[in-house]
């Protein structure tokens, strides 16, 4: 397979996560927070920042697991003020969006360890060249154990995610990584541990992380406006299978400039093109994202006119 079959796939996109920064006006602990929240959301644990006591401490952060939409974050930020009065407006500081590959057919899924290989493999914008393979397993105390194993070939990818690990690629603590896996189990609202998935909403999962200075959005009112066609790069592939050369040479030849027609024989080579079906693909699901009345984008890298011809070739 050198090429994700997308006429066999279903492309969906969500948010996945969001981080907020709480503020309160008064100490407080991180467990009761975490407590308090868990029965009507699905989050992570509470921390506080480095050299705070957990004990009694006014800032906290935390992730929120499907936040759906900033009236759904509006409404858990009414929740705890009226629970603990906040000293300031809550703030975003990290953003985790998916991509899921569902098959059409039950047969598809036998196929969803290649397409995660692919995925992982061909991203034409990857957070860095750290490319390892985790697990992570929650003992029955309670503790959290993670795993990593090292894997170059294809089928070593393959016989990663089938065992269950997630391929994830970026440096440890950066601000942008991204992470591939096999979704077969979700954690329920008010729940602990995972739930296994029925097979119909089991999936191939592209993730990509932004935190700190690289999260696009830091309040409610930029999720609000924001146009998350704008990560569609971010999410880009590269296309594997050679063009026909009838479509690059010819072309070529015709064009007068030698720089020009070096440049169109380049784009000709096996993996120096984004392969447009798929981007078009993920701009349609991100845009399903939208809020009713966000902002159009303006930024000529992602203009509608301009990015229709950008598509299909990747910055040097």
């Amino acid at each position: 397979m050198n090429q994700i079959p997308l006429q066999d796939l279903r492309v969906t996109a969500c948010i996945d996560r969001v981080k907020l920064d709480l503020k309160f006006a008064q100490p407080t602990q991180g467990v009761a927070v975490y407590r308090t929240l868990r029965s009507k959301w699905v989050i992570s644990a509470a921390t506080v920042p480095e050299g705070f006591d957990p004990l009694r401490c006014t800032e906290f952060r935390l992730w929120l697991n499907d936040p759906g939409s900033p009236q759904e974050v509006q409404a858990l930020i009414a929740f705890l003020d009226a629970w603990r009065p906040l000293a300031e407006p809550v703030r975003i500081s990290g953003l985790e969006v998916a991509v899921d590959l569902r098959a059409v057919s039950p047969d598809g899924r036998a196929s969803y360890p290649e397409i995660g290989t692919l995925v992982w493999k061909g991203q034409s914008k990857p957070p860095s060249d750290r490319r390892i393979a985790t697990w992570r397993e929650t003992m029955p105390s309670g503790a959290v154990v993670r795993r990593y194993q090292a894997v170059t070939l294809d089928r070593e990818c393959a016989d990663a995610l089938k065992q269950g690990f997630s391929l994830q690629c970026g440096n440890l603590g950066a601000s942008t990584t991204s992470r591939v896996y096999i979704k077969t189990k979700d954690t329920p609202v008010g729940g602990d541990g995972l739930v296994e998935l029925p097979m119909s909403e089991q999936c191939v999962r592209f993730e990509r992380t932004w935190t700190g200075d690289d999260c696009a959005i830091r309040t409610l009112d930029d999720w609000r406006l924001f146009d998350f066609r704008a990560l569609a790069t971010q999410f880009g592939m590269r296309q594997f299978e050679f063009e026909n050369p009838r479509n690059a040479y010819l072309s070529a030849g015709k064009v007068d400039d030698e720089r020009a027609r070096r440049a169109k024989k380049r784009l000709s080579r096996r993996g120096t093109r984004v392969d447009g079906r798929w981007a078009i693909a993920v701009r349609s699901a991100l845009r399903r994202l939208n809020c009713p009345g966000s902002a159009p984008v303006l930024s000529r890298e992602f203009g509608e006119k301009d990015n229709n011809l950008a598509l299909f070739s990747i910055e040097s």
